[in-house]
């Protein structure tokens, strides 16, 4: 037997009720805490800004039990462990909003540095858009254990996305800025190596900090990846600056 299909939607609030019924160490699984604190709260901001939600695995013995059900719990996790930790810890107040957060339903407030229990203090409603968040894992009824591991490695052996790919992908002014470098007829001309997984960009990213700079300095991802990130902080700063200007805008018609 062997079937994937999706389970009832529950919301993000039961399944925190019901984490305890869930085995997050089967044989086959990452160990945890792999993600960084800005992976996690990034996960947040997706939730709270409505982007769509990777899908999350899980091996359902609510139905039918098996011998795979080693701790005799209800679910088991195939592929989401992360996903899990990083909504778990929000509800524990262990995780909070990067500072450099914007709320698009609502980009005046300041909710970047928040933890759940601020945002039940300060802004309810917030709060619950997190809490009563629908969640539809994708339930795994098996009673062979091949499948399983069959399944977790077929979800996990897609090529990932290298720096530059996921730099572009990022907020900010600064990708744009690095597309733009990248599109010049400079790099089309004079680049000699291939380009299938954004090296171009690669360099144009490296150039664009030496630039910002103004000097020679380190271009490791950590660098590049910090660049935009300040790119990002200064947006924020804007929208700030627009919201200050408001009040004294209505009060001069």
């Amino acid at each position: 037997m062997f079937k994937v299909e999706p389970m009832s939607t529950k919301t993000l609030s039961w399944w925190y009720d019901e984490r305890d019924k869930i085995d997050f160490e089967p044989v086959y699984q990452r160990k945890g805490r792999i993600w960084s604190e800005k992976d996690k709260s990034y996960l947040i901001d997706t939730i709270l800004n409505n982007f769509d939600f990777p899908k999350i695995y899980l091996a359902d013995f609510t139905i039918v039990n098996s011998s795979m059900n080693k701790r005799g719990k209800s679910y088991a996790v195939v592929d989401g462990k992360q996903r899990f930790e990083a909504i778990f810890d929000f509800f524990d107040n262990k995780l909070t909003l990067e500072e450099s957060f914007i709320f698009y339903e609502d980009p005046v407030l300041k909710l970047g540095g928040l933890s759940l229990n601020d945002l039940r203090g300060r802004y309810p409603k917030v709060a619950r858009k997190f809490e009563n968040f629908n969640l539809s894992p994708m339930a795994i009824h098996t009673d062979d254990e091949s499948k399983i591991n069959e399944l977790f490695v077929r979800l996990n052996t897609s090529k990932p996305l290298v720096g530059a790919e996921i730099r572009n992908a990022m907020k900010g002014v600064v990708p744009g800025l690095i597309r733009d470098l990248a599109n010049r007829d400079f790099f089309s001309r004079n680049i000699a190596f291939s380009t299938p997984r954004a090296q171009d960009k690669n360099v144009a990213a490296k150039l664009l900090l030496i630039e910002f700079r103004g000097q020679f300095v380190e271009t490791k991802k950590r660098h590049l990846d910090a660049l935009v990130d300040e790119g990002e902080q200064l947006k924020a700063l804007v929208v700030e600056g627009k919201r200050r200007k408001r009040p004294t805008q209505q009060t001069s018609r």
